[in-house]
């Protein structure tokens, strides 16, 4: 992808350079929310495409988790390292902690990340029963995504997120203070660095900052890239506990190449 010039604040002209030397390729999701989609399509919520002799993911106690989102590479362009075919799972647990787990956010007990590298279209070797789930009550604070939404891709470039963690450290802390004494060119970057829901990009994070640098030990968190952020949605009903909230999983590069995602480090938070 070719890199593209920017439209930046006069201010920040000064900084051009720094910031487009972190242009990074994207893949934007576009959410609608829709009840009527086939089990191995791409999606936010709803139902899930499972073959027949694949467990239903529970955590120890047997809870059942429930589907966040579901990615169907063959529907989204091509991005270096990730999959180009198979689908990918994201569960949660639905509590009022989403499944996360504070003590260790890459424990996949109450989340879960399911890659199914082959898919079939035949609805015999699928389950397409799934009464034996608990019905969510949607309605509660318990599950972020309240209706089921389709999902549109395109491949995008966007500069680093100020709250990235590695962003005084790449573009530097003079552009940072700036940025934070001025409320005007603080939301002129963000509108031009924050993605809202993507796969591959920069995070964003909402309250505490880059929750990898508190979560992973010493310098972990630089090796570990942005798989999936789905950002709150208040017209497609999707919400982290408040409209600003945030979700986002996390991968080492190596794993992602390898696509192993048995270690994904899982983090969401809101503001008060």
């Amino acid at each position: 992808m070719l890199r593209q010039k920017l439209k930046l604040p006069f201010e920040l002209e000064l900084y051009r350079q720094k910031i487009e030397a972190t242009l990074k390729p994207y893949i934007k999701i576009k959410e609608r929310a829709n009840n009527k989609l086939d089990l191995w399509q791409s999606k936010f919520g709803g139902l899930l495409y499972l073959p027949k002799g694949v467990d239903y993911p529970k955590n120890a106690k047997g809870e059942y988790l429930y589907l966040l989102a579901q990615i169907n590479f063959s529907e989204v362009p091509n991005l270096k390292n990730f999959p180009k075919t198979g689908i990918l799972q994201f569960y949660i647990l639905p509590n009022e902690f989403y499944g996360k787990y504070l003590q260790s956010p890459v424990d996949q007990e109450d989340f879960r990340i399911l890659y199914i590298p082959e898919i079939t279209y035949d609805s015999k070797k699928i389950i397409t029963d799934f009464d034996f789930l608990p019905k969510l009550q949607l309605d509660t604070n318990i599950f972020p995504i309240k209706n089921s939404c389709s999902l549109e891709f395109s491949c995008e470039i966007a500069p680093m997120s100020f709250s990235d963690g590695n962003f005084t450290s790449q573009i530097g802390y003079e552009l940072y203070d700036i940025l934070c004494s001025n409320h005007q060119l603080w939301d002129e970057y963000t509108q031009i660095a924050d993605c809202g829901s993507n796969i591959g990009g920069y995070p964003t994070f909402v309250v505490e900052g880059d929750e990898r640098f508190y979560h992973l030990p010493d310098e972990d968190y630089r090796h570990f890239i942005l798989l999936l952020q789905i950002d709150s949605n208040n017209s497609e009903n999707i919400c982290w506990k408040n409209s600003d909230g945030v979700g986002n999983f996390f991968i080492e590069q190596s794993a992602l190449k390898k696509l192993d995602f048995s270690e994904v480090f899982y983090a969401w938070d809101c503001s008060d």
